[in-house]
């Protein structure tokens, strides 16, 4: 439940625009920070996950956009032979 839970915020933060300059607003000094950053302003607007379920979410859905990409890939079959102008 907890990675819909990120899946939420995520869509969340997408359409609220005081949510979304809050997200904008955290440090991103390093990634470490930045998660805790992005847990703490999920728990202000009553999303609850750890660090380590949005790390998890993230890789997750970062794992599914590459699938995706590569499907698409797959899918595409040039046109070969000819002149178009003829």
């Amino acid at each position: 439940m907890s990675a819909q839970a990120v899946r939420d915020f995520w869509r969340a933060a997408e359409q609220d625009p005081g949510l979304q300059a809050k997200v904008q607003a955290i440090p991103g000094h390093d990634r470490e920070a930045l998660v805790a950053g992005f847990v703490r302003v999920a728990a202000e607007a009553g999303f609850a996950f750890t660090a380590e379920e949005y790390e998890a979410a993230f890789e997750e859905e970062l794992a599914r956009r590459r699938a995706a990409r590569e499907l698409a890939l797959t899918q595409f079959k040039p046109v070969g032979g000819g002149d178009a102008s003829s």
